[in-house]
C-alpha cells in the first residue's frame, strides 16, 4: 500500500535535532539526527489511528501530540512520549475519540493545553470545531 508523510514537527534536543512525521497509514517515526546520522529513536506502525494528519512536539519536547482523521472509530488526537524506552517503540500517554477528524493541532506555549481543530469539509475554511484539552487529554471546551 502507498504511504506517505501528512505531518512533520522538528525539536532541538541536548543529543541533537529531534524529527517526528506521522503518515497516511497512521505511522508515526521519531528519528534523531545527531551529527551527519540519522537515527531512528522509535515508530509506531499500529497507532490505533487512520491517518496521522496533525503532528507537533510538546514546547519541551517531552510529548507529541498526533491528531487523526478517517473514519468515525478513528478520529482522535493522542499523546505520545517523545524518547521511547526502551528504543523502537513510542508509549503512548493519553488519547480521546472525536467525531470529526482532526486537520491540526497545537500545544499552547506552557504545555499545559493542547487544542485540536476540525473542518466542515476539505473545501471549506470553516473549522467544524476548536477543541481545548489538558495535557491529559481531558475536555475542557469545544467552539463550534
Amino acid at each position: 500500500s502507498y504511504d506517505r508523510v501528512l505531518s512533520i514537527d522538528t525539536h532541538i534536543s541536548e543529543h541533537g535535532l529531534e524529527i517526528v512525521a506521522g503518515s497516511t497509514s497512521g505511522k508515526i517515526i521519531l528519528w534523531l539526527l545527531s551529527g551527519n546520522k540519522l537515527l531512528v529513536l522509535g515508530q509506531e506502525s499500529s497507532a490505533g489511528i487512520s491517518m496521522a494528519a496533525s503532528i507537533k512536539f510538546s514546547p519541551d519536547g517531552s510529548r507529541i501530540a498526533v491528531g487523526s482523521y478517517g473514519n468515525v472509530t478513528v478520529n482522535s488526537i493522542s499523546i505520545w512520549v517523545a524518547a521511547p524506552k526502551p528504543r523502537g517503540r513510542l508509549n503512548q500517554l493519553a488519547s480521546s475519540s472525536l467525531l470529526s477528524g482532526v486537520e491540526s493541532v497545537a500545544w499552547s506555549p506552557d504545555g499545559v493545553y493542547i487544542i485540536a481543530v476540525s473542518y466542515k469539509s476539505s473545501s471549506s475554511l470553516a473549522p467544524r470545531s476548536i477543541t481545548i484539552f489538558d495535557e491529559g487529554l481531558s475536555l475542557l471546551r469545544t467552539l463550534s
